[in-house]
């Protein structure tokens, strides 16, 4: 096999890639880091993706919209610039992008990328590229790639990277339980040098066409199915994983560079535990995971993360475990118990 053959160059990629940029900035950020933000998010993209394929789609913001396409004016650079209705969170906008891109052009590959210039221009030929190999080898298109973070603790601070690698792995084996319960098993040969579990947290994504269908009527299924969980905001990196692996897809992982702060953050206290909680809770339905077994895959990954181990971390990861528990049919009180000595 040679491998070069899967090393895309930029004018190659440049035919074949869109790019979704999901727009939202907290009240009373000034226009200039508006503009500041998005002009590094944007710069350079011109090299792979064409303009109309460069779909920013501001989240129930039309203020942000109308700077957006006056800074694009400014540059006489054609942006599309999309705005949702009302604000549906992250994966709300990202389908949005996925629904517009399928309907209005050929693309092979979709590539997610966040608003606040952390997702670098220069890595997304590599998540390209790992995709031309997947399709040339497996002869499927429900495929996706992620751009891994080396450590999710650095970008996302402490709490949150413990957060992400907490949930991360009980969706995972809950994917595994529900797979085997049909005699399947995942292929994970596209990242197991990365670790047994994808970075799937992060937003730094490639889909298919094929699977940008399956992402897009995933969130639609979950919005209508279970609306109170709002995984639109909730789930923008939760559905497309669960969903793409269900329907028999792959994931492969390529690394990636990240800022080790985030410009934008909206993950704090209360909100924090109620996102990943419902993250947690609209997979194991989802899975139509009996309560026993999918309190067991928590309480096995609780005592892995350093949360644990500290009392205000402890205290809060009851408060997520208790959530979960109470939806699934559970008290939210069932103890949990941990080895005494070390």
């Amino acid at each position: 096999m040679d491998v070069l053959e899967y090393y895309l160059t930029f004018g190659e990629i440049r035919g074949k890639l869109a790019m979704i940029i999901p727009v939202w900035f907290p009240e009373g950020t000034p226009r200039s880091e508006i503009v500041r933000l998005i002009g590094l998010t944007i710069a350079d993209a011109e090299c792979l993706i064409k303009l109309p394929h460069q779909v920013l789609v501001c989240d129930g913001q039309p203020n942000t919209k109308q700077i957006i396409e006056e800074m694009a004016q400014a540059q006489n650079r054609p942006l599309v610039v999309l705005c949702t209705e009302q604000n549906r969170g992250k994966g709300g906008a990202i389908a949005h992008g996925i629904d517009y891109l399928l309907a209005n052009t050929d693309v092979h590959y979709l590539v997610t990328r966040d608003a606040d210039g952390d997702h670098f221009i220069n890595d997304v030929p590599n998540l390209v590229r790992l995709a031309s190999q997947m399709q040339s080898e497996l002869g499927d298109e429900d495929i996706a790639v992620v751009g891994g973070r080396v450590n999710v603790r650095g970008p996302m601070g402490f709490v949150r990277g413990e957060y992400e690698l907490l949930v991360n792995d009980v969706i995972w084996h809950a994917l595994q339980y529900a797979l085997a319960c049909d005699e399947k098993v995942t292929n994970m040969q596209y990242f197991a040098q990365f670790g047994l579990i994808p970075d799937f947290h992060s937003g730094f994504k490639l889909y298919t066409r094929q699977s940008a269908k399956i992402a897009l009527a995933g969130f639609l299924k979950a919005e209508r199915e279970m609306p109170s969980l709002d995984m639109m905001r909730h789930g923008s990196e939760t559905v497309p994983l669960v969903e793409i692996t269900l329907a028999g897809g792959t994931f492969g992982q390529v690394n990636r560079m990240t800022l080790e702060t985030q410009p934008v953050v909206t993950s704090k206290g209360s909100n924090r535990v109620k996102g990943y909680a419902n993250r947690l809770i609209w997979t194991l339905i989802r899975l139509k995971m009996p309560f026993d077994p999918a309190k067991q895959l928590l309480d096995n990954a609780i005592p892995r993360t350093l949360l644990y181990n500290d009392g205000n971390g402890r205290e809060e990861l009851m408060q997520f475990r208790k959530q979960v528990f109470e939806k699934l049919g559970g008290t939210g009180d069932e103890p949990l118990f941990a080895p005494g000595f070390s």
